[in-house]
């Protein structure tokens, strides 16, 4: 999971070229943006802090190992609350109007049904983003996950997943962002990760999950084919 920041200055290097996993996972340095530039400097301090937040946490989770195949549940469900990270590119070929965007994750696994549910909410965002500054701008919206589409587990059918241990869920919803309106949609793959042996009352087998899609996109202030723009997206939450 990615500061702003290191992510953005990273995704911005692999225009030209689909973004790799290896290449975005390995973007997980922390660095701080400077009180300076657009927004005030609290509302710019609260985002940093945030982002930070979000990061130590995401990458703990996103370096934790799979949960182990034969400790994954087959009945039960179990809930996991962390972060969100999207990006968005309007215009591929610029760089100063690229947003991040930071959510609250909500996941609900129900390993009887196989589905995975649940939204991206408590949304803030920027854009004009640089090494030292960033604008902050009134962000609004929601992110429903697995409304339509879910699957836990190998899925020997459409080969969306392959192992026991991991996930697949479309996204849809509406994001506001500085008067703005991203119509956001796509899918997302993840995994369950960490393995709990005698997980107390309450508590699941599988200590968290991890998500990610490089393949979204967003329709810009209802206007599709026309004004179209690139959306990645990763999320984390522990149980």
């Amino acid at each position: 999971f990615h500061n702003p920041v290191s992510l953005l200055l990273g995704l911005r290097q692999t225009r030209g070229g689909s973004v790799s996993r290896p290449t975005i996972l390995a973007l997980t340095g922390i660095v701080l943006l400077s009180a300076c530039g657009g927004g005030s400097i609290s509302t710019l301090e609260a985002f940093q802090a945030r982002a930070n937040k979000d990061a130590g946490i995401g990458t703990q989770v996103l370096e934790t190992p799979g949960t182990a195949w034969a400790a994954m549940p087959t009945t039960g469900s179990a809930t996991y609350n962390g972060g969100a990270l999207i990006f968005i590119d309007p215009v591929f070929a610029t760089d100063s109007d690229d947003i991040v965007i930071l959510g609250d994750t909500h996941l609900t696994a129900n390993f009887r049904a196989g589905t995975m549910t649940g939204t991206i909410d408590n949304l803030s965002g920027a854009t004009n983003i640089t090494m030292d500054s960033a604008d902050i701008r009134p962000t609004s919206g929601q992110i429903n996950i697995g409304n339509n589409l879910s699957i836990i587990g190998d899925d020997v059918d459409d080969n969306r997943t392959n192992r026991p241990n991991d996930w697949y869920a479309d996204y849809a919803g509406t994001v506001g962002f500085d008067g703005d309106s991203y119509a956001i949609e796509g899918a997302m793959q993840g995994q369950f990760v960490g393995t709990r042996v005698n997980p107390a009352p309450g508590q699941s087998p599988t200590r968290g999950v991890k998500g990610e899609s490089v393949s979204g996109y967003a329709v810009i202030n209802n206007q599709p084919e026309v004004n179209e723009a690139g959306v990645f997206m990763q999320v984390h939450g522990r149980n």
